[in-house]
Order: C-alpha cells, then structure tokens, then sequence
C-alpha cells in the first residue's frame, strides 16, 4: 500500500514539473522610438516589463560629415513627454563620432510606453544650429 502511495506521488511530481516547464511566458512587448530631423535621428528599444531604473539611455546620430561637428564643444539633447523635459549637455575637445549614446538622469520614457497616443519631442542644439523632431513610437 505505501508502494502504490509513494508511485502514486512521484507521478503527480512529474507531471506538476513536466506542466510547469511547458507552458508558455509571453514575450515582452517591445517598443521602438524612432525620429529623424535634417541632420539627427533619435531610436530607443524598449521593453513594458522593464522598470525600476529612474535613468534612461537613448542614441542619436548626426547624419551628416563628421567633418561638420569638428568646431562643436557641446551638444544638448533634451526630451518632452506629457510626463515632463529633461535635459543633458555633453561637452567635448573634439567630436570623432556620428554616434551619441546620451544618460539622462529621469526616465520619462516608460510612462508613455504603450500609448502611442502620447507624443514626444526631442530638441538638439550645437553651435549656432537648433533641431526638433516629433518620435513616434512602434511596436516590435
């Protein structure tokens, strides 16, 4: 009888063990914020589980000649949602990069994630030029 208890067990385990790993999580929503201006693009990936970090990361590229940034000494990259702006400036010796992966402090991004109704804007300003760029947002 305690044989038959015990098979009895084990097969329950296996069966809640086997149950468990079959099932399927579904995969993160990814989103993609996306902009150009005349001489910038802006991109951000994203994911709707990602949370927690207050900072967030974005990459902007100059579309034009390297050549062109040669004389800047900072760049600002500043953002808007409806949740609020924020700014970063990024000083510089000598610009040898199309490429600018820019910190800002607060993330202002992952309260729109989702709401494609939410606009955002971005506004660069070097030397004596000054850009703005309406980022749409697309799911992966």
């Amino acid at each position: 009888m305690m044989n038959g208890l015990r098979a009895f067990l084990a097969a329950c385990a296996l069966v809640t063990v086997i149950s468990g790993c079959s099932r399927n999580e579904p995969k993160p929503l990814e989103i993609m914020f996306y902009g150009e201006s005349e001489n910038w693009t802006f991109q951000y990936h994203t994911d709707s589980k990602r949370s927690g970090n207050n900072t967030v990361s974005v990459d902007f590229y100059y579309k034009g000649k390297i050549t062109e940034l040669l004389e800047t000494k900072r760049i600002v990259f500043s953002y808007g949602t409806s949740i609020g702006s924020i700014a970063e400036t990024l000083h510089f010796d000598q610009i040898d990069t199309a490429y600018f992966n820019v910190e800002f402090d607060e993330d202002l991004i992952q309260g729109i994630v989702g709401k494609p109704e939410e606009k955002m804007r971005v506004i660069l300003e070097w030397e004596d030029k000054r850009e703005t760029m309406n980022i749409t947002q697309y799911e992966k």
